[in-house]
């Protein structure tokens, strides 16, 4: 179903509640020349046959099932902050605050939408692990300050996850990072040796338990070539230990980011036909910026609600200037020659052939 965004009633649905829905229907689209959008094959991913275009949606009964009231308080939320970011900054900030914080780059334009693809952020913009990372991570942080132990720890980290999947959705990216999160702090709990590539297969496993179509989604595809890659190579390409700190976090955030473009290098062929060389530079340099941003734009609008008039405005005005450094940085990147490189699709045994190369590549380092 495509949903008018100006659909009377649209602004007050909520999941578990019965609608119903006044439109078009037809069939899903073929693809109609080379390089065209092959609609029916998109929606074949998912289990859809035909598309529905709904100009109104009447809601019919307004009560939701106990079920679906986490549900509904995630959409709710989302919905809160969504109004919040595009009524307080232009809509180019509002899109990266929104990109940023809860995946959904919709509002941003399209030119600026397509410079994210070509400087190579645009994984930063939409559903990636690295924001339930982030949120587990300061979550263990503030139990840990505040003399908790790790039981605690543990389900404070799986109820704040939880919550970000109730606002952000369970896209294969965030149910990845979420299990892997929870895999590590169950180990830690019950004294067990964790592993990171163990994590990796459990959380796999329970997302096609869960949903077998996500095996043929470019998010699942994505989230695990890269955490592959990474669990692969962080352990092995390390830099020397007598170097200063920051020096150290500099080159291992370089060394993420190649890891991360070798891995994604196919797939981004076979789905995009380019790669970006600009994610070189861009990701050691916004990567970094986009968790205090992600912080102070949360702030900002939990702050909205506060009675305190001057804290809002001052949050407000961090999160709009982090948001236009990051909008200077990527346009500036996409904008010079070279960044993107076209990719053609390698056949199967070229592909094997590929990643096999490059799983040595990234095992190199221990080759004893």
């Amino acid at each position: 179903v495509y949903l008018s965004h100006k659909a009377r009633g649209e602004r007050r649905l909520r999941p578990g509640q019965r609608v119903a829905l006044t439109g078009r229907l037809r069939r899903a689209l073929w693809l109609r020349h080379p390089g065209g959008f092959d609609e029916a094959a998109f929606l074949r991913q998912y289990g859809a046959a035909v598309v529905f275009h709904a100009r109104a949606a009447e809601i019919l009964d307004a009560r939701i099932p106990w079920r679906w009231r986490p549900w509904a308080a995630g959409e709710a939320a989302h919905r809160s902050m969504h109004e919040y970011f595009l009524r307080r900054f232009p809509q180019d900030r509002a899109g990266v605050i929104e990109g940023l914080l809860l995946g959904y780059g919709g509002t941003l334009p399209p030119a600026d939408a397509r410079a994210a693809q070509d400087a190579g952020v645009v994984h930063m913009l939409t559903p990636s692990g690295d924001k339930i990372t982030g949120l587990l991570a300061l979550t263990y942080l503030l139990c840990a300050g505040l003399g908790f132990g790790p039981a605690v720890r543990g389900t404070a980290g799986a109820l704040a996850g939880a919550a970000f999947l109730l606002v952000g959705g369970l896209e294969p990216s965030y149910t990845r990072a979420y299990a892997m999160g929870l895999a590590a702090q169950a180990a830690l709990v019950l004294d067990r040796r964790s592993g990171a590539f163990q994590g990796l297969l459990l959380a796999a496993l329970a997302t096609l338990i869960v949903d077998p179509r996500s095996l043929f989604s470019a998010g699942f595809l994505l989230t695990y070539l890269a955490m592959l890659g990474i669990v692969l190579a962080l352990p092995r390409w390390r830099a020397p230990a007598h170097w200063p700190a920051p020096a150290r976090w500099a080159a291992e955030a370089g060394i993420i980011c190649f890891v991360v473009q070798v891995m994604v290098w196919q797939a981004f062929a076979c789905l995009f036909g380019a790669a970006s060389l600009g994610g070189l530079v861009t990701n050691p340099i916004l990567v970094p910026a986009s968790a205090p941003i992600m912080a102070v734009s949360a702030l900002a609008w939990a702050a909205s609600f506060a009675p305190l008039p001057f804290v809002e405005p001052l949050l407000a005005w961090a999160a709009g200037s982090g948001a236009g450094f990051f909008l200077a940085v990527f346009r500036k990147i996409a904008s010079l020659p070279g960044c993107v490189l076209p990719l053609a699709p390698m056949g199967a045994a070229a592909i094997c052939a590929y990643y096999l190369a490059a799983l040595a590549v990234l095992v190199l380092p221990r080759r004893r």
